[in-house]
């Protein structure tokens, strides 16, 4: 069953600062994100930062989708 919770969320930590150029998602087991944003936090703000646009996910569980930063 596929919940659609404003709730759900995946938290990535990386030890040091890093450019992310793109995000890549693949469903699993007929699950899958239909689309999401992304926040970051900015250690010198100590503010969270959200991307004002919505990115395109899956369709289905097998599929790589790429979306460009």
């Amino acid at each position: 069953d596929v919940c659609s919770s404003d709730l759900n969320y995946l938290q990535v930590d990386l030890p040091e600062y890093y450019h992310l150029n793109a995000i890549i998602t693949k469903g699993y087991d007929d699950e899958w994100v239909t689309e999401y944003y992304i926040e970051y936090y900015d250690k010198y703000s100590e503010l969270w930062v959200k991307i004002n646009k919505m990115f395109n996910g899956n369709r289905n569980d097998n599929d790589l989708i790429t979306n460009e930063l």
